[in-house]
Parts: structure tokens; C-alpha cells; sequence
């Protein structure tokens, strides 16, 4: 059956972004959203000139967000409920911090729940989301239970790639955006063709429709990968487990289905390789787990989250695969001792072997992203980190009235002013 749902966003201007000088005379607004990810939680409080009609928010190129992601992963509390109020009050009490007191009934609060809740079964997700919901609905912001719940890798690709076009102001019509997270990998990017994977588009207004494919992988995101070459690596009965793709020297202990075991770097790049390629099963017309993918044409890719991570790690903001491959080797060439002279403040120092060398092989072998592609790899664009709920703070708020989040908003359907910015969603349901 085919589903086809309509999000409407309303627009006057061509720009999504505005800057801080246009905003300093004009009343503000807020909207929090939550990141829960499969390692942690995030939240960003995006602000924006209130609106005066129902028009897509302009995002001010300023950002408030948690330095730091809460931890752990709130699919953690599948079976601890009742500690999930205590692991969000942080990140609401940073909301509270950040928005005027008097703007947080205009506030809209929201939580996306990524592959990490993907992985748990629909009664834990479904407790898990309720019990978010419950504790929204007692704060003092601006609440409706949809806007807590579980995002589709789809959408997770596609918002992602949206929030990255929008941040470039719209001045790249062919971009292709790669997303490692700790559960899942999400790529997508404009590809004119029809199917399950594939979402039609309208992102300016007199522009026409295009394809965009949009897909994830759920179970090769970094922490997931590293720990199925881990299991790969296990010996019976014994409770070393010798890897290529940690330091050689390096000795620690991780805890696996239950069971405690000892991992023991052996630091052999070319064998970490080989593990890797095994995992993200491909040939040479098949992506991950032989998966059917439209070839890459684009030239304009844009890393986020993990590929960051390493980008920044190898003082890269840009790199093709040789200039990647140089810094991996150069690091990979350490041993554990080496490394931790070289690198002594790196709380995350013992993960980076497998990480650096699963960017990638990710990239140039599961994706099959060309050599010469140039990756741009920022912690921002303008001043805002790429991240998924950016376009999703906005297609929310666009679905409401504006007198909902805005105390100046004098709303009219009938404004000649508007024009209409219609996305349209189209997925098959087997």
C-alpha cells in the first residue's frame, strides 16, 4: 500500500536562516528538542524571530546546546522506567536555563528517539515513549505527546539532509549526506527514481519535485559494528579477546551479553580492514549487507556525527580518501603507549583504532563513495551544528498555528503575503 502524507510548511522568504543582527530588535522564540541516541542524549534550543504569521521559524545563527550528551542512552531504561525522570532533568533543567521564563509556554519541547530505541522491541518503545511523554507534560513548556516518539531511519536520513541543505542556504542542488551514529548509518541524497527507499521533495517554493533517497542501517552504527567484530573475535572458552583493531599493548575490559572479557590490542590495520569489509558485506554492486544503492554521481558530501568525530580527531575539515587514509595510518601506527603520550586527555583514546579505520572502510567500501570526493566533515555550518532536529523542530512547528508558539503572532489564513512550501513524504508499507 502506498502511503503519501503532506507536510505543509508556509514560507515568505527564501531564506531559512537569518542572522544575529536582524534578529536583535525583534521579539525571540524557542523551541527544545532531544536528541536520544543510542549512546546518549542531546538537547538543542534553537531560537528565532517569533512569528507574526504562520511561516516557516527563521533560524537565528546562534545555537544553545548541552555541551555534553547525558548518558547513557535512554533505550537503557527499558527495564528502569522509573530512573528516566531523573536521566532527562538535566537536560530540562539546561531548557529552563536557556529560554526567558516568560516565553516557556511558547516553548515547544520535543524528543526524537533514534536507533537505539530502533533496536528494542515495540512494548519497550512504547513504555519508554509514554513515560517521556508523562514527564513533558508536566513541564512548564509547550507540549503535544506526537512530538514525543520514535523516528524511522527514513526520516532520520531525511531530516538529516534537509537540516544540512538548509544550513548551506540552499546554494547546493546536488549534496549527499552520510550519518554515523552509535546504532545505525543513514545516508541520503537527491536521486531521481521511485521506490521504498525514496521521498519526493519540494524544498523551495517555484522549485520543482525531486527524488530524495533516503536509507539507514540499522546495527552498524560505530558501537554496534565495534561490537559485532568484537564477538567475531571471541574464542571458546577463553576470556581474551585478541583484536586488530585496538593499539597493540592496549589491555581492557569490556563486558559483552553479560559476561565480562579481557580485550587484547594486537593493532594490525590491514586485519581491522578485512573484519570491517566482512561486516558491511558488500561487492561491487551491492552497499551494506548487499543492499541495492543508486550509484553516487554527487560530488558534495557532507559528513556528521562519527565521521565528524574522526574528521576533527585527524584536524581534518575536509579530506578524500587518500588524505583520510594517511591520518588513519599514521595513528594506527602507534602503539597503546604511544598513543596515550600522543593523545593524554582523550577520554575516548581506545576506541578510536576501530572507529578511525570503520569511517573508512564506511565510507569508500560500504557506501562506495568515489576516491576523489571531496568530504566536508565541519562541526558547523553558519555557526549550527548538523543535526537531524533541526528540520524536524521546524516541520513541527509548521504544522501549528503560530499563535501556539509566538506572543506576537496575529495569525491569518487567508494572508496574500504567504506561499506555500509543500514537502511531500511517500514510502510503501509492505
Amino acid at each position: 500500500m502506498l502511503l503519501v502524507a503532506s507536510l505543509i510548511c508556509i514560507v515568505y522568504s527564501k531564506r531559512f536562516l537569518t542572522s544575529v543582527e536582524d534578529l536583535q530588535n525583534t521579539p525571540q522564540c524557542y523551541g527544545s528538542i532531544f536528541d536520544a541516541g543510542s549512546s546518549g542524549t542531546r538537547v538543542y534550543v534553537y531560537q528565532w524571530s517569533c512569528r507574526e504569521e504562520w511561516t516557516l521559524p527563521m533560524i537565528n545563527l546562534t545555537e544553545a546546546s548541552n555541551d555534553k550528551k547525558q548518558a547513557p542512552g535512554l533505550a537503557s531504561f527499558a527495564n528502569n522506567l522509573e530512573g528516566i525522570q531523573a536521566y532527562l532533568e538535566p537536560l530540562i533543567n539546561f531548557t529552563y536555563s536557556v529560554v526567558p521564563e516568560n516565553m516557556y509556554k511558547y516553548t515547544p519541547i520535543m524528543l526524537g528517539a533514534t536507533a537505539g530505541l530502533r533496536q528494542l522491541n515495540q512494548i519497550q518503545q512504547n513504555e519508554i515513549i509514554a513515560t517521556v511523554q508523562e514527564i513533558f507534560s508536566k513541564t512548564k513548556f509547550y507540549y503535544q505527546p506526537e512530538w514525543v516518539r520514535v523516528l524511522t531511519g527514513q526520516e532520520e536520513g531525511m531530516y538529516m539532509w534537509m537540516s544540512v541543505f538548509y544550513l548551506l542556504n540552499q546554494q547546493v542542488n546536488q549534496l549527499l549526506t552520510l550519518d554515523l551514529g552509535g546504532a545505525s548509518t543513514q545516508n541520503a541524497f537527491p536521486y531521481n527514481s521511485t521506490g521504498p527507499d525514496f521521498v519526493l521533495l519540494n524544498v523551495r517554493p517555484n522549485v520543482s519535485n525531486f527524488s530524495l533517497y533516503s536509507v539507514s542501517y540499522l546495527g552498524y552504527g560505530n558501537d554496534q559494528a565495534r561490537l559485532s567484530i568484537l564477538k567475531q573475535s571471541i574464542q571458546q572458552d577463553d576470556n581474551n579477546i585478541y583484536s586488530p583493531c585496538f593499539q597493540s599493548g592496549y589491555s581492557g575490559d569490556t563486558i559483552i551479553d553479560g559476561k565480562t572479557y579481557k580485550i587484547q590490542g594486537v593493532g594490525n590495520l590491514q586485519l581491522c580492514q578485512n573484519l570491517i569489509s566482512q561486516l558491511l558485506n558488500t561487492t561491487d554492486s551491492t552497499s551494506i549487507n548487499q543492499s541495492y544503492e543508486p550509484p553516487v554521481t554527487i560530488q558534495t558530501v557532507y559528513g556528521t556525527n562519527g565521521i565528524v568525530t574522526m574528521a576533527k580527531f585527524f584536524n581534518l575539515t575536509t579530506f578524500n580518501k587518500e588524505s583520510y587514509f594517511n591520518k588513519l595510518q599514521s595513528f594506527t601506527n602507534l602503539d597503546w603507549d604511544q598513543a596515550v603520550k600522543t593523545y593524554p586527555d582523550n577520554l575516548y583514546l581506545s576506541n578510536l583504532y576501530f572507529m578511525g579505520t570503520y569511517v573508512y572502510q564506511l565510507i569508500y567500501t560500504g557506501y562506495n563513495i568515489p576516491s576523489a570526493s571531496i568530504i566536508q566533515a565541519p562541526e558547523d555550518i553558519n555557526g549550527i551544528s548538523p543535526s537531524w532536529t533541526l528540520a524536524a523542530c521546524s516541520y513541527q512547528l509548521a504544522q501549528i498555528n503560530c499563535t501556539d508558539d509566538s506572543p506576537v503572532c496575529q495569525f491569518n489564513a487567508y494572508s496574500s503575503t504567504l506561499m506555500m512550501f509543500w514537502v511531500f513524504v511517500l514510502g510503501f508499507i509492505n
